[in-house]
């Protein structure tokens, strides 16, 4: 049986990746972070560990232990955590954190994909799994939008792009090209 090693963050995502690996018969090996991850996810996963962010230095030796090569990241950490005392006690995390430009999230997950590289652990895309779970691109209503809509779509679009680049939102609800949420 082939095994995947999880970081599983927050709310539904990690557990839905462990119950969408474990159908395609892959053995979970999960991280699980004390005060974020569900404790549901010992439901789904085959074996979990609770680690605390002080702790994060543990994550390599646990899965080289456990024979894992493969990992995916799925759910959030809460990003107050970052600046919590729990992150002075871990040198590898608050060494990370202090090395990088900025603390945007796109900016951490790089830098813990690099450091599971380093630790010789491919991060793999974590939707590998539940692509059937995924919008397809288009329409997904029973009514195709008029043209005046689509503007506003494509116009939201970009602005929902920026947003989540900036890390500070993920949508944006638009009416005649105006930002109105």
């Amino acid at each position: 049986m082939n095994k995947i090693g999880l970081i599983a963050g927050n709310r539904q995502f990690p557990l839905l990746f462990s119950a969408a690996a474990k159908k395609n018969n892959y053995y979970v090996v999960a991280i699980a972070i004390k005060g974020d991850t569900s404790t549901w996810i010992s439901r789904y996963a085959d074996k979990v560990y609770w680690l605390g962010l002080r702790e994060f230095g543990r994550i390599f030796d646990i899965f080289k232990q456990e024979g894992i090569t493969k990992v995916i990241m799925a759910g959030q950490i809460s990003p107050r955590r970052l600046f919590s005392r729990e992150v002075e006690a871990d040198s590898q995390l608050k060494g990370l954190l202090d090395s990088l430009k900025d603390k945007k999230a796109d900016t951490i997950f790089g830098a813990i994909a690099g450091k599971l590289k380093d630790n010789g652990l491919e991060l793999m895309d974590s939707t590998i799994f539940i692509k059937d779970l995924l919008p397809s691109k288009g329409v997904l209503t029973e009514l195709e939008p008029p043209p005046e809509l689509w503007q506003d779509v494509n116009f939201g679009l970009e602005l929902a792009k920026a947003v989540a680049g900036l890390d500070i939102g993920q949508s944006v609800a638009v009416k005649d090209k105006a930002v109105v949420a």
